[in-house]
């Protein structure tokens, strides 16, 4: 029986609000892009409606509780299973700067290290983390491409399981379940493991900092912030995202404790968030800088990990209205006439207030931004084929199958918020116990960082990042629109027995 129940805080509405407009948008543009540029839109709401069915219609065997002990096994199992078998079968060959990053760790294996005196590992410093991770992996293995890759796949198979537990400590176990079968068969996800990215390794930390943040045995603790701290900072020895981790968990963090508060109504609000907040900065930033020194110490850099070489690029790119906030020829080659440092940063700096001088401008950039990132179709197909010699109706395939199932994500997304504003949702295996404040933090990462990347460059592929959230979120509406099918059926069933239907309440 569906239950109305305690609702969210005016906040936590804001976001929820937010959090539909979100994912209806993703519905609505992705839909329209399959009609108007990718002329595949009968086949996309095909395969979209035939997935969504199944999946409901599969609710009732996912929600039994003999599946407790046996699922994740089965889950890891095929997850890994689909990854390695991609690829096994795919010959994708590094390019661009995975080419880069790959020859520099063959050197690395070696012992030569010479490569970080590069103008590219002094321009992105964070590089280095992931160079040197494939550098251990050569050492171990050798210079075949097929452990890395098979890394990668254990890296996203582990995350596979991160999704599942995460989703489930928020919204129940059969919500977690579903999330985790979704993850795992998510497309780009699994074509990008033929593909020498630090998407993996930092995905997987994110992940697990979010998912330790929300763990009910560690949510009133302080266990969980500093194990959420540690996480994060590794997360940032790959990708330069730490700083915006730290600052949507304090977020999190403040809501948290106040939905705490409301909810026990006892305490001392203040006081926790403070101690939480303090052990949370302090751990995250002795880990950082741990990793830091450590490189420095061993004569690898002279350069911190997480340092910001080139302050300006990033928006500077991401405010060209020409490229759409993709990064372009044009301005690479303006700024590297000058020289690193306060030379090169005044002029991307002069260039950024130059374009920030159009707000009506930069207002539609902004619209056109985030239709692309986050309805266009997603590029792991080139990034992992583009190499490869094969049909190009494997391409129309694939596209048309991810473009199906990024829809029906989006959609369960959309259901999970209005069952969160509306308060109807069921009790049976989606985690229906009153409003989970638990919830703020995938919907903080995916807001804030849609928000972020409204300013800096774009790239299709960095959506990767934020899916563990996006998935979670759909993993709940999916497990509602179940719960609720079913319960329609029964009181169905129920009626034409002489057996009065259930009422909501």
């Amino acid at each position: 029986m569906n239950e109305k129940l305690p609702g969210p805080t005016a906040v936590g509405r804001l976001l929820l609000w937010c959090g539909f407009v979100f994912f209806a948008g993703i519905v609505l543009f992705s839909l329209g892009a399959s009609l108007t540029r990718m002329n595949n839109f009968e086949p996309v709401v095909g395969i979209a409606l035939g997935m969504t069915l199944m999946l409901i219609l599969g609710y009732r065997a996912l929600n039994r509780p003999a599946w407790r002990p046996s699922f994740p096994v089965f889950l890891m199992i095929g997850a890994f299973g689909l990854r390695a078998a991609w690829v096994w079968i795919t010959p994708t060959q590094p390019t661009s700067d995975f080419k880069m990053m790959y020859d520099s760790a063959v050197k690395a294996a070696a012992g030569d290290f010479s490569f970080a005196a590069m103008d590219y590992y002094i321009r992105w410093v964070y590089q280095l983390g992931y160079t040197l991770y494939q550098g251990g992996v050569v050492r171990l293995f050798g210079e075949s491409l097929l452990p890395l890759k098979l890394a990668n796949a254990v890296c996203e198979t582990l995350t596979v399981w991160l999704v599942y537990r995460m989703t489930a400590s928020m919204f129940g176990e059969t919500s977690g379940r579903i999330a985790g079968l979704l993850y795992a068969i998510y497309l780009p996800n699994i074509l990008m493991c033929s593909v020498l990215t630090n998407q993996h390794l930092s995905t997987l930390f994110f992940a697990a900092g979010c998912a330790a943040a929300v763990a009910p045995r560690r949510r009133s603790g302080i266990g969980g912030v500093i194990a959420a701290a540690l996480c994060f900072a590794l997360g940032s020895a790959f990708r330069p995202m730490g700083a915006f981790y730290v600052a949507v968990f304090l977020i999190f963090l403040g809501l948290h404790e106040a939905a705490r508060k409301r909810k026990e109504g006892s305490g001392s609000f203040r006081k926790r968030l403070a101690v939480k907040g303090t052990a949370f900065v302090a751990a995250y930033f002795l880990a950082q800088q741990l990793i830091a020194y450590s490189l420095i110490a061993s004569g690898v850099t002279e350069l911190k990990l997480h340092a910001g070489r080139e302050p300006y690029w990033k928006f500077m790119v991401g405010l060209n209205a020409e490229s759409n906030g993709q990064w372009n020829a044009k301005d690479a080659n303006h700024v590297l006439a000058f020289p690193l440092g306060p030379e090169r940063d005044q002029v991307e700096r002069d260039i950024l207030l130059e374009r920030l001088a159009d707000p009506l401008e930069i207002a539609a950039l902004m619209v056109k931004k985030w239709v692309l990132m986050w309805a266009g179709p997603d590029d792991s197909i080139y990034w992992s084929l583009g190499t490869v010699a094969h049909s190009s109706d494997w391409n129309i395939r694939l596209a048309t199958v991810e473009r199906a199932q990024y829809v029906v994500y989006a959609f369960f997304g959309s259901l999970a918020m209005l069952a969160l504003l509306l308060r109807r949702h069921g009790g049976n295996g989606t985690g229906a116990s009153g409003f989970v404040p638990a919830m703020y933090l995938p919907m903080l990462v995916l807001l804030a960082y849609a928000a972020l990347h409204g300013l800096i460059e774009i790239q299709i592929r960095y959506r990767l990042d934020v899916m563990p959230f996006m998935i979670a979120l759909a993993g709940f509406g999916c497990a509602c629109a179940g719960h609720w099918f079913s319960t329609k059926r029964s009181s169905a069933i129920g009626s034409k027995a002489g057996n009065p239907p259930s009422v909501s309440v």
